[in-house]
């Protein structure tokens, strides 16, 4: 009995050093500051310097004080100048491209004069969907004050669409749902958990971001989504050499390789809108961009949806049989090059039945590259500089046309 109470005391006396010891981490964290979650990406780091390297391009990418590659505006700018908010992706971010060279740059030294300037801030947000540029859009709409919003759409932000999305996740921070053990020692110790998870988050990202080992990486990937190892023989085959070693010199996206293997018919998906899931993820979409389009105009902000096609859809040039893209294993199909897919006919109809200025720009696409006019970079899918100046102008002129925008008239 003697020893079961020694030993009790013991496990004890054992549990109250290391409770403190953690109480006393705890503490000391919460002195340096250190969050109590796990801190939510809305922009990019501010004030942020980095040069950009990629086999086909370099460039220099820097942020503003709020996170944007865009310049910084006054503090006391009048909010009488005029301003158009420009939201997108990695297109719209301007991948691949110096400062100045980007369609939303393009339009405010045309906009602007000497006598008044119009500025178009680039609230562009590579790697993301209309749910996050979104939030982007409404966590700093009322910093800006903008009094238009031009919303550009990437053809793969279905893919970028959970196809669960709900249109007020744009207002709400993600919440995890910690249940029994775990909802208690992260109530207990909320900065030490977060800690944990934001090194289990490194680790896993190290992981499946290793270039040093490309292939490896990703063909164990695969093998762990039970992807047929005669798929994997013949991806680790086809890819093109040089591509690797520029990915493991981190010289290149090795994204564009990897979901070829990963994801075959992400492409196809997006454009044909061919599977349930591809359509559910363009219905969450249309919903989460009409709540957009709401909450513009309850600020009293004018909205211009801007369609920007993938070159799948009109450079021939992505099919010819050597292109990486090619080799990764993707699911494409010529006709695009010349049909209205299903994806431009839906959205169409979608800005047609909201009453939505809406401007599709894959028709002045393959009319540029018809007249042999190189709009992307030839392995990386982005817009080069010739790409960003044919989508301004034709940007520009449906803006006036139309009369989009009343602050531009």
């Amino acid at each position: 009995m003697k020893k079961n109470n020694k030993l009790f005391l013991k496990l004890l006396l054992t549990s109250v050093v290391i409770f403190l010891t953690l109480f006393v981490f705890e503490l000391g964290l919460k002195l340096l500051n250190f969050p109590s979650s796990k801190p939510e990406k809305i922009s990019h780091p501010k004030n942020y310097h980095e040069k950009r390297v990629n086999i086909e391009f370099e460039y220099d990418f820097n942020t503003n004080n709020h996170g944007l590659r865009y310049k910084t505006i006054p503090a006391d700018a009048s909010e009488r100048l005029k301003k158009i908010f420009v939201i997108g992706d990695s297109f719209t971010e301007g991948v691949g491209v110096r400062d100045g060279q980007r369609f939303a740059d393009i339009l405010e030294n045309n906009y602007s004069s000497s006598e008044e300037s119009v500025y178009f801030i680039n609230g562009g947000l590579a790697g993301t969907g209309p749910l996050k540029y979104g939030r982007l859009f409404i966590e700093y709409a009322d910093i800006y004050k903008p009094q238009a919003v031009l919303i550009c759409l990437y053809f793969n932000d279905i893919a970028n669409t959970p196809a669960a999305a709900l249109p007020e996740q744009l207002y709400l921070r993600p919440q995890n749902n910690y249940t029994g053990a775990r909802k208690l020692i992260r109530s207990i110790f909320p900065r030490i958990y977060t800690s944990l998870e934001l090194m289990k988050d490194s680790r896993k990202y190290r992981h499946e971001t290793d270039s040093a080992n490309f292939v490896r990486t990703i063909s164990e990937v695969a093998k762990q989504r039970h992807v047929p190892d005669a798929l994997i023989d013949q991806w680790e085959k086809n890819i093109p050499k040089e591509l690797v070693e520029a990915v493991e010199k981190k010289q290149f996206n090795g994204n564009l390789l990897s979901q070829g293997l990963l994801n075959p018919d992400m492409i196809s998906d997006a454009i044909d809108l061919a599977s349930d899931t591809a359509v559910r993820k363009f219905n969450a979409m249309a919903e989460v961009l009409l709540e957009i389009n709401r909450f513009a105009k309850r600020k009293g902000i004018e909205v211009g949806f801007v369609y920007i096609p993938s070159p799948y859809q009109y450079d021939p040039d992505r099919y010819v049989e050597n292109h990486p893209v090619y080799l990764a294993g993707y699911t494409l199909k010529k006709e695009w090059l010349v049909s209205v897919s299903p994806v431009q006919q839906k959205l169409k109809n979608w800005a047609d039945k909201n009453s939505l200025h809406y401007l599709d720009l894959t028709p002045v696409m393959r009319n540029k590259r018809k007249e042999g006019v190189k709009l992307n970079w030839s392995i990386d899918a982005h817009w080069n500089p010739e790409g960003h100046k044919v989508a301004a102008a034709a940007i520009s002129q449906w803006l006036k046309e139309n009369k989009v925008f009343a602050c531009l008239n």
